[in-house]
């Protein structure tokens, strides 16, 4: 056993910056109350709490506490003198109802050496060491060194019973970001109803252009350096939460969709970029979202939380999108598919930045000093300027890298290698063929994003249009219904229902899908329900003829994309076995 006083001493990047003395729990007589009204008064101190949810902890009466009393020959009927201490456990720790007194400028410096040695010694760079003293002057040799914690707990410096309070977070900070280091990194942050995730993947794909190991967050996983390193859906606090605290990324890009924006708010407290790609009717409905402004509400906070220096990106073609721009308390570029959109001439005039299309190219313009920056047909994620969506998406990431001050020669590579393919952007607008057959991969799952899709498909020329359809479950049954209507552009149609109903009863949703395609004047002849995707898709293809055109809007990509590579090998074995 030692006996003596016990110090707690944190020490940071192996220098002392607090000390405190710990006292076991106890209670002090007055001379009328026994322990047990002892107890409770003491518990009664507004600063003690349940656990840790206050700078004290109320005493518990359990086992240790009867053990201890039982050594000293005591009950809770004893009544102690006025003054007289009684202790009630043996260890000093806060978290079992322990107080802490600071006795930072008390203690000599041969106490806090071998607490800094030790803390060295285990190779810590913020350490709680527990001594054991006879006092406060003591010599090295006298020092006896109990524990070295690695995560220790600060409320006893930074509230102590009785003593000054020690900034030992600053300390923390310091050391960590120590004072004129960057201690950031350039973050970005995009959100929209659609084409949030290949503007994500866009501008990532530009700032790793610039050397930077980049890390980005989406719908389909986190990826660092190229690397997906958690798989699934972390557009949200979760996955931004997992990517800004790996210190090896260097530049950060993050999907932000509404659903994690109401459920958990901004893992971040301030973005160099916003960007809000456009804002449709989707998730209506749901946490109290039950129109289109309410929708602009959320996504709002994203332009909200931009520094003063920033730069909020937003579409000068959408109504919605334009208006947030009084949200806005930092800089603003505006992209638009028109050169001659008023809200964009207007910015102009006024010295602002824009992005916008003119004949055919992409325009950068600050004021009255513009620049060419590519030809639309030249940038492969537009499929030759056929992907009016996919335009617009690299106009709002060539503004958000502009903000950001890359040089225009990386931002036109970027630009110029960036792929809709399933290496660059898979699962958004893949282009396959299975022979003489072309599919269409998209995740289309609302109106707007099956108006682009058809738009595009259009524009390909098939001989003949299939759509594979689905929507999700939990979208509103007029939603889903108007997706029907808008698959009546297609010229036959295959109803899909997701692996996950989110609710919805088995041919729920594909009955929804039906109604809204038969009120667009389709006839039954062109509509099938088969509601396993696999499934719908294999009678796709299986019906399609030389120079159609399949589109298909996944649930599951890993799925759809296996049923592809079934039917090209399928047709390719066909193939020679004819020339053969």
């Amino acid at each position: 056993h030692i006996s003596g006083r016990h110090l707690r001493v944190l020490v940071v990047n192996g220098k002392t910056v607090a000390v405190a003395e710990r006292l076991p729990a106890h209670v002090i007589g007055d001379g009328k109350s026994n322990l047990r009204q002892l107890i409770e008064a003491t518990n009664n101190d507004p600063r003690r709490g349940e656990g840790h949810e206050k700078e004290l902890t109320k005493i518990i009466v359990d086992p240790v506490v009867l053990m201890v009393l039982a050594r000293s020959g005591l009950t809770f009927d004893y009544i102690p003198a006025p003054g007289e201490t009684v202790f009630l456990r043996q260890n000093a720790n806060l978290s079992t109802g322990g107080t802490a007194c600071d006795v930072t400028a008390a203690v000599s410096a041969n106490i806090k050496d071998v607490a800094e040695r030790a803390a060295r010694a285990i190779g810590l760079d913020v350490a709680g060491v527990d001594l054991v003293v006879p006092d406060f002057q003591a010599s090295a040799s006298e020092v006896t060194v109990i524990e070295v914690n690695a995560a220790p707990g600060l409320r006893m410096h930074i509230a102590p019973s009785t003593g000054r309070s020690q900034p030992v977070a600053d300390a923390i900070l310091d050391y960590l970001f120590p004072p004129g280091s960057k201690g950031r990194i350039p973050l970005v942050s995009v959100t929209g109803t659609n084409g949030k995730t290949t503007t994500v993947r866009l501008i990532a794909h530009i700032l790793a252009g610039t050397g930077s190991r980049v890390g980005f967050t989406s719908t389909d996983g986190v990826y660092i350096d190229g690397k997906c390193v958690w798989s699934g859906d972390n557009a949200g606090y979760r996955g931004t939460r997992l990517l800004l605290e790996d210190s090896t990324v260097e530049a950060a890009v993050l999907e932000t969709a509404r659903g994690g924006l109401i459920r958990d708010g901004l893992a971040y407290d301030w973005a160099d970029v916003g960007v809000i790609t456009n804002i449709s009717e989707d998730h209506l409905g749901q946490y109290g979202i039950d129109s289109l402004e309410d929708l602009a509400q959320v996504k709002s906070l994203v332009i909200e939380a931009i520094k003063k220096t920033g730069y909020a990106v937003l579409s000068a073609d959408d109504p919605l999108v334009s208006l947030l721009a009084q949200r806005a308390h930092c800089q603003v570029i505006y992209f638009s598919m028109r050169a001659d959109n008023p809200l964009v001439q207007q910015h102009l005039l006024s010295g602002g930045r824009a992005l916008f299309v003119q004949d055919d190219i992409i325009v950068a313009q600050e004021g009255n000093s513009r620049r060419r920056v590519a030809k639309v047909g030249q940038l492969p994620v537009t499929l030759r300027g056929r992907a009016k969506h996919n335009l617009a998406n690299a106009l709002a990431a060539t503004a958000a890298v502009w903000s950001l001050g890359v040089p225009w020669g990386l931002i036109r590579r970027g630009l110029h290698t960036f792929y809709s393919d399933l290496n660059t952007n898979p699962g958004r607008t893949n282009l396959l063929s299975v022979g003489d057959i072309q599919v269409l991969v998209d995740y289309g799952h609302n109106v707007a994003s099956y108006r682009s899709t058809l738009e595009l498909a259009r524009a390909l020329c098939p001989r003949r249009l299939l759509g594979v359809i689905g929507v999700p479950g939990d979208r509103p049954d007029e939603l889903v219904q108007r997706v029907g209507q808008t698959a009546a552009g297609f010229d036959h149609i295959y109803i899909k229902e997701d692996e996950d109903k989110r609710g919805r009863a088995a041919g729920e949703i594909a009955e929804l899908l039906f109604e809204g395609a038969r009120s667009a004047g389709v006839s039954t002849d062109r509509i099938r329900i088969i509601l396993r995707e696999d499934e719908a898709l294999k009678a796709a293809l299986a019906e399609s003829q030389s120079g159609d055109l399949v589109v298909v809007f996944y649930e599951q990509l890993e799925r759809v994309l296996s049923v592809i590579h079934a039917a090209k090998q399928e047709h390719s074995g066909f193939q020679q076995k004819v020339s053969g």
